[in-house]
């Protein structure tokens, strides 16, 4: 628990600290922008889907009247829109009541960055304690430990705790699904397949990456030699992961038809989750060392 409470202090630091143009500010100010897009369009409006059209001229507008026509509408649907609505969520019940009054008006809303942050700041917490537990049942408590420390000490990780995005809900499952599968091979306990087979779907429902992390899972067993004895969990967790994406796909498709656009590119997102291990300004320094200690952990 130390450690947890010591990884926070860095973390932390920027938790109030206004939206700027580098990766983290960016997804965050994303993220807000849906949120009052959601206000003003309903959250059904794009099928779910955020609409991040930073104007959209007044409501009858002759000239524009982008309330009124959805093909002009910027529809982020390249992934599953749960994202958007935690933040929107977060962000209606824990921002100051005039927050969408003041960005309506023209007026820079205050207040707001904290309550987008927070829901995956607590994520975040959940992935340590998840590697910790992950960890400390396949390979013991001291190994945990140091797992936990040099994640703890990572500086990328800090960046994504407060990173307005799919990466930190996707790698809770991702390690829960794990710890499943972990269990699993020793225990053959239902309750720990179903555990995995959750987890994965949940994983889907937030973030391609779930099927690599479930894929991973199946490379796992045929290296092992106990793919013959696991097909059933690892072939589920596959599918798991795989089906709410292709509803997602199909979903999206949808929607775009419907309001006479076309849809995004699946690996839209994926370009900014490699970005902060690219980002080399003076304050990035330390990322040198990101990709060593993560494959040390």
């Amino acid at each position: 628990m130390l450690i947890v409470l010591a990884a926070l202090v860095p973390r932390l630091r920027d938790f109030t600290r206004p939206f700027d143009r580098a990766l983290e500010g960016r997804r965050g100010a994303q993220s807000t922008l849906a949120a009052l897009n959601f206000e003003r369009l309903g959250l059904g409006a794009a099928g779910g889907y955020p609409i991040v059209n930073l104007e959209l001229g007044e409501r009858h507008d002759v000239e524009q009247r982008v309330w009124d026509q959805p093909r002009f509408w910027l529809v982020d649907d390249a992934a599953s829109p749960f994202v958007a609505w935690v933040a929107y969520k977060s962000l209606d019940f824990l921002s100051p009541r005039d927050w969408d009054d003041a960005w309506l008006a023209g007026r820079a809303p205050h207040g707001v960055e904290w309550p987008v942050r927070l829901p995956f700041v607590v994520v975040h917490v959940g992935v340590l304690l998840a590697l910790w537990w992950t960890l400390r049942y396949s390979l013991g408590v001291g190994a945990a430990l140091v797992g936990l420390a040099l994640a703890a000490a990572t500086p990328v990780l800090a960046l994504y705790a407060t990173l307005v995005g799919s990466e930190g809900p996707a790698a809770l499952c991702a390690l829960l699904g794990v710890a499943g599968y972990a269990r699993w091979t020793r225990s053959a306990n239902t309750r720990d397949a179903r555990l995995t087979l959750v987890a994965f779907a949940l994983g889907g429902c937030m973030s391609w990456a779930s099927v690599c992390f479930a894929g991973a899972v199946v490379v796992h067993a045929a290296l092992s030699g106990t793919l013959a004895r696991a097909w059933t969990i690892v072939g589920g967790a596959l599918l798991a992961a795989a089906l709410p994406l292709t509803v997602h796909a199909i979903w999206a498709r949808h929607v775009a038809e419907r309001l006479g656009r076309s849809t995004s590119a699946p690996n839209t997102n994926a370009i900014d989750v490699v970005t902060p291990l690219s980002e080399w300004s003076p304050q990035h320094v330390l990322d040198a060392f990101t990709l060593p200690m993560l494959v040390v952990a």
